[in-house]
């Protein structure tokens, strides 16, 4: 139930929280004068619901599905492993970019 409101809220269904962040981002839009962003906005508001309305639909209306008989080890353990090995080595082999990053940040504001 509560990820069905939280849905909900994430869609802009009023009157939840996620209703008025999205009606005063849009009118901050328009009274800026950014109509193409405001309209690629609402266009993503209602592809995005559309997709969490479906996900509602799996959730209440369709029939559950039959029960998972894992047989080994499953794919989320094999990419968790992979996500062990592999992130250490880009966190490491990407540290210059940081160094970089302060470096930009610090000569925008000066």
């Amino acid at each position: 139930m509560l990820l069905t409101v939280l849905f909900f809220s994430v869609a802009g269904i009023p009157p939840l929280a996620g209703f008025f962040g999205k009606l005063v981002t849009f009118q901050a839009a328009v009274d800026g004068g950014l109509w193409p962003l405001a309209v690629v906005a609402a266009l993503a508001t209602v592809i995005s619901a559309a997709y969490y309305l479906n996900i509602i639909k799996v959730m209440w209306v369709n029939a559950p599905a039959p029960a998972f008989q894992s047989s080994g080890p499953t794919i989320a353990v094999t990419a968790g492993l992979a996500t062990l090995l592999v992130f250490p080595v880009l966190v490491v082999g990407f540290g210059w970019i940081e160094q970089a990053a302060l470096f930009a940040a610090s000569s925008s504001f000066p």
